[in-house]
C-alpha cells in the first residue's frame, strides 16, 4: 500500500502503539485521523502527530458512525482502518467482576468488528480497495500473574 496522501483511520490514536503507529504513518505522508476516549489526551496527540481527532469509543456503536461520518467528511474516505483500540483491567483471577469482562470485551472484540465493518461498507461506497489492520495483545496468546481478563 502506498502511503503517501493515503487516507487511514487508527483507533485508540492517543497512547501507545496506536499513538506511534498513527505519528510513523503521518511522517509517511498520509493523511491520518485518530480516535480515543478522552479528548484532553487525543487532542494533544493529535496536534503533536499532525492526524484528525476524533473523541470515540470503540464499543459505542453511535461513536462508531459518527467516526465513519467524521472520515468521510475530514479525510475524504478511506484507505486503511488500523484497529487498535483496546482495553484491560489487571486484577486476580476471583476479583473478576462480570461488568468488568463485558466492558473489555464490548471494545476489545466488538469495537474492533463495529470498527471493521463500517470500515468495509465505506470501501465498498467507494467502489475501491481498503486495508484493515487488527491489531492485538500478546495477552491473547499466553496469560500472565493479574492478567485474568
Amino acid at each position: 500500500m502506498q502511503l503517501k496522501n493515503a487516507r487511514i483511520l487508527v483507533t485508540g490514536g492517543s497512547l501507545g502503539i496506536g499513538r506511534a503507529t498513527a505519528q510513523v504513518l503521518a511522517e509517511a505522508g498520509a493523511r491520518v485521523a485518530v480516535t480515543g476516549r478522552h479528548e484532553q489526551r487525543l487532542h494533544a496527540a493529535a496536534r503533536e502527530i499532525d492526524a484528525v481527532p476524533i473523541v470515540a469509543d470503540a464499543a459505542s456503536p453511535r461513536d462508531v458512525d459518527r467516526t465513519f461520518d467524521q472520515v468521510r467528511e475530514r479525510l475524504g474516505g478511506l484507505d486503511c482502518l488500523v484497529n487498535n483500540a483496546g482495553i484491560g483491567t489487571f486484577c486476580d483471577m476471583q476479583d473478576v467482576t462480570v461488568e468488568q469482562f463485558e466492558k473489555i470485551f464490548s471494545v476489545n472484540v466488538y469495537g474492533a468488528a463495529l470498527m471493521g465493518a463500517r470500515a468495509a461498507t465505506m470501501f465498498k461506497a467507494q467502489k475501491s480497495r481498503g486495508h484493515i489492520i487488527n491489531v492485538g495483545s500478546t495477552a491473547g496468546l499466553k496469560g500472565f500473574p493479574g492478567g485474568t481478563i
